[in-house]
């Protein structure tokens, strides 16, 4: 992915949604968005914008 381009990933709670969302901005990610679907309970969607 090119800098300033969205990524998404949709993760499992629990160690997914604690580990993915640190390890983004570790290194040096921007996280835009984390929210649990709508209609699916326990999938969040993380939204991230990729570093220049």
């Amino acid at each position: 992915m090119s800098a300033g381009e969205i990524g998404e990933v949709r993760l499992n709670g629990g160690e997914p949604l604690e580990n993915v969302p640190r390890s983004v901005v570790e290194l040096g990610h921007q996280i835009v968005a984390l929210n649990e679907e709508a209609g699916s309970p326990g999938v969040w969607r993380l939204l991230f914008k990729v570093r220049g």
